[in-house]
């Protein structure tokens, strides 16, 4: 059986101007790059922060698309013990790289999650990476102040923000064109204002509901004049929702 690509990750936007909500932190990020592109800036790392679903890991990638940078990313499935932190990260800091372009993004998504003795020392090791550094790195975290005062002293701090139904509504509906499903506004709309700012959980709940066909008895599909299959939703989302929340 085919197992359905994450629209989430199918949808993530390759370039900043493609990243939804979040014009000033978006355009803080550009202003830390192009102090890159002078020299070593005297904050060598960003830290993007804020809650989850808001699109920080994305315009990190995204920065790192758009300007050829090769990009390295660490995040909470790998062990970020000061070892492995110092190996990966810390060469990767200093090293030229390996496909001959200029600069390498060094990732650490979910910086604010190193707990416990599996990543012990990681939070000083990071700050040291970054000392040492003449590469690019972006911290991912969703609180900032549960990074150390230290290691936020050394970077830009960049606060992301929730992003406003109405522009969560026009990316769930172009992912509808994309995908030639057929969805009511008002349902759209729902899923918009209950995922609370999240665009991630938005376009996750959009794609359940359009592929579950067991809670989606009501559903009909049909072709368009373009060929591709639609789906229209009536009042199915309700009830998805519904057992979503169990």
């Amino acid at each position: 059986m085919t197992i359905a690509q994450d629209w989430a990750e199918k949808y993530r936007p390759t370039k900043l101007a493609d990243v939804v909500g979040n014009n000033k932190p978006l355009q803080a990020l550009r202003d830390w790059e192009e102090e890159w592109e002078h020299g070593v800036p005297e904050k060598k790392a960003a830290i993007l922060s804020g809650p989850a679903g808001v699109g920080k890991t994305s315009a990190a990638h995204a920065l790192g698309n758009e300007m050829g940078w090769e990009i390295i990313e660490m995040n909470a499935s790998d062990q970020r013990t000061a070892g492995i932190i110092e190996k990966v990260a810390g060469s990767a800091s200093r090293m030229s790289t390996l496909t001959g372009i200029q600069k390498r993004l060094i990732i650490l998504d979910e910086a604010d999650n190193m707990h416990g003795s599996a990543d012990r020392g990681g939070t000083r090791a990071i700050t040291n990476v970054i000392k040492k550094s003449n590469q690019p790195i972006i911290l991912i975290a969703n609180d900032l102040y549960a990074l150390s005062s230290t290691l936020r002293s050394h970077c830009v701090n960049i606060k992301f923000n929730s992003i406003p139904q109405r522009s969560i509504l026009p990316a769930l509906k172009k992912i509808c064109k994309m995908e030639g499903i057929i969805c009511g506004t008002g349902v759209l709309e729902k899923i918009a204002e209950n995922t609370g700012g999240d665009l991630r959980s938005a376009i996750k709940d959009l794609q359940a509901t359009a592929t579950d066909k067991k809670r989606n008895r009501s559903c009909g599909c049909h072709h368009s004049r373009k060929g591709y299959k639609g789906i229209y939703f009536q009042s199915t989302y309700q009830r998805f929702q519904g057992q979503r929340s169990r």
